[in-house]
């Protein structure tokens, strides 16, 4: 967008606003440049964006933001044409009683102004005495096919299930109104529903219960950009990623302890309550547990060690069991080829010599000596024992 660019609004004069609930509610939202600019643009109806800057007092870079906090919000439609024109359509905002009827909406408003001022807007006083309105069907008699509509709520996303079901199941958000933010802009970015969302959500839960928004957000951008690949995994590979996304951590350590007949020692207690802290997804701690116990065989796992590894997968962005899985393979990867190479510079007298044991070790060792032979060994066996008789 420059200057000298052209701009058209394609709906001029069509749009209902209500100053007062516009100040009130929009406001604190979209910020005092995009205020000026929507209310500005609902005076024109054609010219170069200059034109607008000079009334403005701001920049082209304040301009352009000021309408992307527009579009997004939902109070103008912007479109681009050749490059050097734009068409603008500008959108009635919600009326007072539509907006704070919108679930999304007013946890927005309250974002910014705050819970007591959002219920201090809410509050509407009660009419006294005794109601003489009269009902539409008393004065207009009129027979309607159809009811009148309703304008529906803007936002899709149905958060009122979403906090019911949460609710329901004692989960709670660690910040209401950042949480609940980042829930319905997950919604619109990735095209999912509310149920879908809580799905996830229930798969990224923090140890005290609360919603972590970050890991999920985390593991939608994964799955959105195809970093998470399975194609090239083994059997063995998947069935470890399948059990570690099925259980929890405290189980999955539990069942890898179990198998090496050892209990779980304190300090792998106190490292799940540590891992639980930090941002990794529950798949990705069993990872860490599968690293040290069955990769490395160790018998217990080390708290300083597994916390020094997943501040590692933290900086790294390992978020899911196949990308843990994928770094695992490159570790051993690399330490197979490190050996080697130890092994082609070592000179030939400083390698190890690999001794074989005793063919009569062996179990199923058959002997095969001649009688001629056993006669000649018991000879020189009779003649030691009476040299050592006469040595006495």
């Amino acid at each position: 967008m420059r200057a000298g660019d052209q701009f058209h609004i394609v709906n001029r004069g069509k749009v209902s606003f209500d100053a007062d609930a516009f100040s009130l509610l929009y406001l604190p939202i979209i910020g005092k440049d995009a205020y000026v600019v929507y209310q500005l643009l609902r005076t024109f109806y054609q010219g170069r964006i200059m034109d607008l800057l000079d009334y403005l007092d701001c920049s082209v870079n304040d301009f352009e933001e000021a309408t992307e906090r527009l579009s997004a919000i939902g109070l103008i439609r912007i479109a681009e044409d050749g490059g050097d024109e734009f068409y603008i359509e500008l959108m009635s905002p919600l009326a007072f009683d539509d907006f704070m009827a919108d679930d999304f909406y007013k946890q927005l408003l309250a974002y910014y102004i705050g819970e007591q001022k959002v219920s201090a807007l809410s509050f509407r006083e009660e009419l006294k005495g005794q109601e003489i309105s009269k009902k539409f069907s008393d004065v207009y008699p009129v027979q309607f096919d159809k009811g009148p509509s309703i304008r529906a709520s803007r936002s899709n996303f149905d958060l009122y299930n979403f906090k019911k079901i949460m609710r329901d199941r004692s989960i709670r958000f660690n910040d209401e109104g950042a949480d609940t933010l980042s829930i319905v802009s997950m919604a619109d970015k990735f095209g999912l529903d509310w149920f879908e969302l809580f799905t996830l959500a229930t798969e990224n839960l923090n140890e005290d219960q609360t919603i972590n928004t970050s890991r999920m957000l985390d593991k939608l951008s994964v799955k959105a950009s195809g970093q998470a690949k399975t194609t090239d995994l083994t059997v063995t590979e998947r069935e470890i990623i399948r059990t570690a996304k099925a259980h929890k951590p405290e189980d999955f350590l539990l069942r890898l302890k179990k198998q090496k007949n050892t209990s779980i020692t304190d300090d792998e207690k106190h490292l799940l309550v540590d891992l639980g802290k930090f941002n990794i997804s529950p798949e990705v701690q069993n990872l860490i547990f599968y690293y040290y116990l069955a990769v490395q065989q160790k018998a217990n796992i080390n708290r300083n060690q597994a916390q020094n590894l997943a501040n590692d997968w933290t900086a790294s962005k390992i978020l899911t069991a196949e990308q843990a899985i994928e770094r695992i393979r490159s570790w051993g990867a690399q330490q197979k080829e490190k050996q080697a190479k130890q092994l082609q510079t070592k000179p030939a007298f400083a390698q190890k010599q690999v001794k074989k044991a005793p063919e009569w070790s062996n179990s199923n060792y058959v002997n095969q000596t001649t009688a001629e032979e056993q006669a000649e060994l018991d000879r020189i066996r009779e003649e030691a024992l009476r040299k050592i008789e006469g040595d006495k």
